[in-house]
């Protein structure tokens, strides 16, 4: 796994992992801006797990992380055009967990992209 994400993210310093505990690891960038390129575009999946980062916060508990949520985006296709509104992004969105965002760039390509976390 560690071989895998430090050829994927490209990173200009230096990668470590360090495991916390058994599913939990810390990862040290040695370049910050690697640090937060990475953290903007998660999450991650590795071997079709998603793989769940969050900033580390100096004498923050570790069992006090949300790591069993974690933001992403929705993609939904070929909604019929008079269904391509507000409410029904709301209505999609909410049914599947904790709608954050929606983003309308796409509605003549026929899809629906919605930011959700907490899956029901």
């Amino acid at each position: 796994m560690y071989r895998v994400f430090k050829s994927l993210w490209y990173t200009k310093e230096e990668v470590d992992f360090f495991a916390l505990k058994e599913g939990v690891l810390i990862v040290r960038f040695g370049y910050q801006e690697d640090r937060r390129r990475i953290l903007n575009h998660k999450p991650w999946l590795f071997d079709r797990c998603l793989f769940s980062m969050l900033p580390f916060e100096k004498g923050k508990d570790i069992e006090s992380y949300e790591l069993w949520w974690l933001p992403f985006w929705l993609r939904i296709y070929n909604i019929p055009l008079k269904l391509m509104d507000r409410q029904t992004a709301l209505d999609v969105g909410n049914t599947m967990g904790e709608l954050l965002a929606i983003n309308w760039k796409d509605r003549n390509g026929g899809g629906l992209n919605l930011l959700g976390s907490k899956l029901k």
